[in-house]
């Protein structure tokens, strides 16, 4: 609702719900270790909430990415919507059923080996399924859902894991470098309402998750604070509103969505970050209100 007010029409008001509603998973991980959160008990309501976010951010990148990018008819976009479901529904099929071709796959003594059949795989997927139309990130998900089920998963956690930090890392930067500080200033306005407007609720869920887990009102408190955090999904979201720039569908605002996006989630991953470090007042108020 709080899009369609902003830009009176449909599909930017769809953009902007899903910049405001995914979490970042990757930010949120490693916060959640370098905080040892990990191991305690409100980790796994938020394990599990990303990993339902991402599922479901996977089809809509689908869809949002086969309106914008596939046309400007109806037919265009409907016929686009189809072929990204079921592409999905394939790569869905081989995360399910490929697990033994993965694991022959990681078979070998070689740390080399196995990082680069890995990376060669996702890569593999990743540009047949962009060349289909369907998100790389999306694709990729699915490749990792598939090795997730191989017995070699946690060599390749320990493999992989300075690669992720570098290439998100990169890709942050990336970000800074083609946007341009000026663009903020027209927003301001728009980035603060959002973080006023989106961050309670997702507090608010999130506390309430960790209840429906039976953790206390310390733990649940640490849910919502951890699933605040916006990144790397809703800059790919704007992204592909910036590059349905021009059409029909988005005729003017692209520019404005990325500007406001790339705002939003430096401040909510600023706030996210800070409240996890200091979370105790808010645990503090929340054992006070609720009780322990």
């Amino acid at each position: 609702m709080l899009g369609y007010a902003l830009f009176g029409a449909l599909l930017p008001a769809f953009l902007t719900a899903g910049i405001v509603y995914i979490s970042s998973s990757a930010i949120i991980t490693k916060s959640l270790i370098d905080r040892g959160w990990i191991v305690n008990d409100e980790a796994q309501p938020i394990l599990g909430t990303l990993v339902y976010e991402d599922l479901f951010i996977a089809v809509y990148l689908a869809v949002i990415s086969a309106v914008v990018l596939g046309g400007d008819g109806l037919r265009e976009a409907a016929l686009g919507v189809g072929v990204a479901l079921g592409i999905i529904l394939v790569l869905f099929l081989v995360a399910y059923f490929g697990t033994p071709l993965f694991e022959r796959l990681l078979r070998t003594s070689s740390h080399e080996f196995t990082v680069l059949r890995a990376l060669g795989v996702t890569v593999l997927i990743a540009g047949v399924a962009l060349t289909l139309g369907v998100s790389e990130a999306v694709a990729a998900f699915f490749a990792g859902m598939a090795f997730s089920s191989t017995t070699y998963v946690t060599d390749l956690e320990e493999l992989l894991e300075p690669l992720r930090d570098t290439f998100a890392t990169i890709f942050f930067f990336w970000i800074g470098l083609i946007t341009d500080p000026l663009l903020f200033v027209e927003v301001l306005g728009v980035i603060a309402l959002l973080v006023v407007v989106s961050g309670p609720p997702k507090l608010l869920s999130g506390f309430l998750s960790g209840r429906v887990y039976d953790l206390d009102a310390r733990r649940s408190t640490r849910v919502g604070i951890a699933l605040g955090t916006r990144g790397e999904f809703s800059l790919i979201i704007a992204a592909v509103a910036l590059a349905g720039a021009g059409t029909s569908l988005l005729p003017e605002v692209s520019q404005t969505i990325y500007a406001f996006t790339v705002g939003y989630v430096l401040v909510m991953s600023v706030l996210g970050s800070t409240f996890m470090r200091y979370s105790s007042p808010l645990e503090s108020f929340a054992v006070a209100r609720f009780g322990p």
